[in-house]
């Protein structure tokens, strides 16, 4: 079943994943943003249901992945698991219209925020 779940979400995670590396595409990641706005309530269940641990985890090892070998003074799992908790939170409120805004800009929001955590965390 997990296997199953991280097939499913990795290609659009990836992109989420992707914010922490210097080269992140943020018209791909906006692109992905919206099709979860168009999907909210898929999206909204998956983020928010019983998968949602499964999900969290998914995507804290795909950021896990991308960040530099070796830990600085915060070891690379804590950095990730903030990192994804922190785009998943983003997720959250944006597709629960609690802040609302376009793709674009949540995309950049994203990227600016996982660049700032990991450069600080030392991972960078």
């Amino acid at each position: 079943k997990d296997d199953l779940l991280r097939a499913s979400i990795a290609r659009p995670f990836t992109l989420l994943a992707d914010a922490v590396r210097p080269d992140a595409d943020a018209d791909r990641l906006a692109h992905v943003l919206a099709h979860f706005r168009e999907n909210r309530r898929l999206a909204r269940g998956l983020l928010g249901g019983d998968a949602a641990p499964h999900v969290r985890r998914v995507l804290r090892e795909l950021v896990e992945e991308r960040l530099p070998t070796g830990d600085g003074p915060v070891p690379r799992r804590l950095l990730a698991a903030q990192v994804a908790a922190g785009q998943i939170g983003m997720l959250e409120a944006w597709l629960a219209g609690e802040a609302p805004c376009d793709a674009r800009t949540l995309a950049e929001a994203i990227i600016t925020g996982a660049r700032g955590l990991t450069r600080e965390g030392g991972a960078a």
